[in-house]
């Protein structure tokens, strides 16, 4: 790691595409003006609340918000507009400032010892160039503050960029918790957050959906939408309409329609089976008013195996999946939504592709780390389909997201994409064991935006020397330590050979482990394999939670973060102790059974 924060270059999270350091600062005085030059809209009016709130947090004081066509003669001022406002112009003319090839969602931002400007190319751009000068606010006493000296001219490489969260499996995250998401979403700049949606749907009028977990209701929705839209983040449904539909199916209302009965896939076009989706995209379609809508299709592998059988033996199961999805997609595609689709079954009959609708985006997803990712992208860009890249934060099924490999897998899916033309990225996480918690998937989720936003291939370690900035508000790399410590136990259980999730090479720390009687055949092995190591993994465990415990008042921002990295924190050290102790009590039994007589 580099040296604190405060002695260096800005720790910006994305980093602008074009950044000029400049030696003059804007210390923050007491009698500061955010001065919108109007006409300003509704929404830009909240880009500027949004700075506001960010300098009293960092102040305690509110400064006040007015409005008028002019750039005020005097100063000291921040100036939020728009690069076509008449004033905006002007100003660029006189700082000698080109504003031209700037694209949508872009932005120019200029810090002088008396004034700052933001211009943005669209409402986005004002937005996005405000959360620039958030995280250029530093503290330099309990009250003061300063913006560091930068003139940037900034805009994204890829048009949507997107989280994906999974509310299927697992405990169902309240409203407030995604509604703090999304802002956590837009202060990186992303603009799109997908949800995982199985039978999670609170359906009013098949009201067996969304019965066996925990839901978001409709008006939940609704809220959730309206909120986000504000800050150009459409909230879009991934609702799985082809498999991983058991908690729906394996109710006896809905045997029929299944490809087997409790099975997972619904079976291909029939009328009772069409109905079933068209009534249930009817009654989505509403709540989600965003271009955008993820029908799923993956992994069906059940497809053309059971009530499909005889078509799949006559015509090929690819055959069968490719017809299944166009019907799929026209049921949404009559909504007006753009549709798109999981590409790893279509993947496999590249021959097919060319059979699909072209407006049809495909969400190509690789979760592992590659040299490159061309197998992923190349059929399909040969098909003339639009695609979406879709990485993974690697928390699945893991005590501690493995954010080493994962990082890697972000980085150059995400590369490979900008070069393939990729419309965007999906960085998904996913509770597939129902244990996974959302607040650790922020560490992933932001590489994932700044690997979006920048041009190129992003540099982890370089994202590493300003996530605690970024993130924490904190002027050194304390909390990045304590999360990659943390993630250095998937390594030390993985080379002692044990804690593997999906393939040998990906995870350690694998919740199963946490769970397995270390008395019986299969925990005993874990035992054997792992307890050369605890020590190393209590040290890395024991090391995070001193951090935290002493460290805590640093992280000027969502400090309640750092909870689950103490939990994962807790659990790996009481897992390493539990091998200790496990060999001990085998030992003490061990002396004692050889110390009794026999009879």
């Amino acid at each position: 790691f580099s040296a604190p924060v405060r002695c260096q270059e800005p720790q910006l999270i994305p980093q602008p595409r074009e950044l000029q350091s400049k030696p003059q600062r804007f210390p923050i005085p007491t009698n500061l003006e955010i001065h919108l030059l109007a006409p300003a809209s509704d929404e830009d009016r909240r880009a500027a609340v949004s700075l506001q709130h960010e300098l009293q947090l960092t102040t305690g004081q509110e400064f006040p918000i007015l409005s008028s066509p002019q750039v005020p003669g005097s100063g000291p001022v921040i100036l939020l507009g728009r690069l076509d406002q008449p004033a905006v112009r002007s100003l660029l003319s006189s700082l000698n400032l080109n504003a031209s090839g700037i694209n949508d969602e872009g932005y120019v931002l200029d810090v002088e010892p008396n004034r700052v400007l933001v211009a943005g190319k669209d409402g986005p751009g004002l937005f996005y160039g405000v959360q620039t000068l958030r995280q250029l606010i530093v503290p330099t006493s309990q009250s003061h503050a300063e913006i560091l000296g930068v003139r940037i001219r900034d805009w994204p490489a890829m048009r949507y960029r997107g989280v994906l969260i999974d509310l299927s499996r697992g405990p169902v995250p309240t409203f407030e918790t995604l509604r703090d998401a999304v802002d956590t979403v837009a202060e990186f700049k992303m603009n799109q957050v997908y949800f995982h949606l199985q039978d999670s749907f609170r359906s009013l009028r098949q009201p067996l959906i969304g019965l066996l977990g925990d839901t978001v209701s409709q008006d939940e929705w609704r809220k959730l939408t309206a909120y986000a839209g504000k800050q150009y983040v459409d909230i879009i449904a991934e609702q799985e309409s082809c498999g991983h539909l058991h908690k729906i199916l394996r109710f006896e209302e809905y045997s029929g329609i299944g490809e087997r009965d409790r099975g997972h896939v619904l079976a291909p076009a029939e009328d009772e089976r069409s109905r079933f989706t068209e009534n249930l995209f009817a009654e989505m379609m509403p709540l989600f008013p965003y271009p955008f809508f993820h029908i799923g299709c993956d992994e069906t592998w059940e497809l053309g195996r059971g009530r499909s059988g005889d078509r799949g033996r006559a015509e090929g199961g690819g055959k069968v999946y490719i017809e299944n999805l166009k019907r799929v997609y026209s049921l949404a595609r009559a909504h007006g939504k753009r549709v798109m689709f999981w590409g790893d079954i279509a993947l496999t009959h590249p021959e097919l592709l060319k059979d699909l609708p072209k407006d049809l985006i495909v969400a190509t997803w690789e979760y592992f780390p590659h040299e490159d990712y061309n197998k992923w992208l190349k059929p399909f860009q040969d098909a003339g389909l639009q695609v979406i890249v879709c990485p993974w934060v690697g928390n699945t099924n893991l005590m501690v997201p493995d954010v080493v490999n994962s990082g890697l897998n972000i980085q150059r899916f995400v590369r490979d994409g900008q070069k393939a033309g990729a419309m965007g990225m999906m960085n998904t996480s996913w509770n597939d064991d129902g244990e996974t918690l959302l607040g650790m998937n922020w560490y992933g989720f932001v590489l994932g935006a700044a690997c979006s936003w920048q041009q190129g291939e992003c540099n982890v370690q370089d994202f590493n020397n300003r996530f605690d900035w970024a993130f924490f508000r904190n002027t050194d790399h304390r909390f990045t330590e304590v999360i990659l410590d943390l993630a250095s136990t998937n390594r030390i259980i993985l080379t002692a050979g044990s804690g593997s999730v999906y393939i040998p090479q990906f995870g350690g720390t694998a919740n199963s482990l946490f769970w397995l009687n270390p008395f019986e055949s299969a925990g005993a092995r874990d035992v054997k394999r792992i307890l050369p190591v605890t020590p190393q993994v209590r040290v890395a465990a024991e090391k995070a939670l001193t951090t935290i415990k002493q460290s805590r008042g640093q992280a000027r921002r969502r400090a309640e973060n750092l909870n689950y990295w103490e939990f994962a924190a807790l659990r790996m050290d009481a897992l390493a102790y539990r091998y200790q102790a496990v060999a001990d009590i085998s030992m003490f039994y061990r002396a004692l059974y050889t110390k009794t007589p026999k009879r």
